[in-house]
């Protein structure tokens, strides 16, 4: 699988808990871009931390919210 996807750009939505987080850490695995989406900026910079500590993908974050 990971050999299908390595070097693509991936956008997650909701990636800052659940599901959405979980997928960003399985698909982190295959060393791909990550581009995360979520209402929570503290949790996202969390995320993007281990992802990228773990030097496993590249990680960028944007803010989704409701006014």
């Amino acid at each position: 699988f990971c050999s299908k996807i390595k070097g693509k750009t991936i956008l997650i939505t909701g990636a800052s808990f659940g599901i959405g987080e979980a997928i960003a850490k399985e698909l982190a695995k295959c060393e791909v871009n990550l581009i995360l989406v979520a209402r929570t900026k503290e949790k996202l910079e969390l995320l993007k931390k281990a992802i990228e500590n773990n030097g496993q993908a590249k990680v960028d974050f944007f803010l989704c919210r409701f006014v």
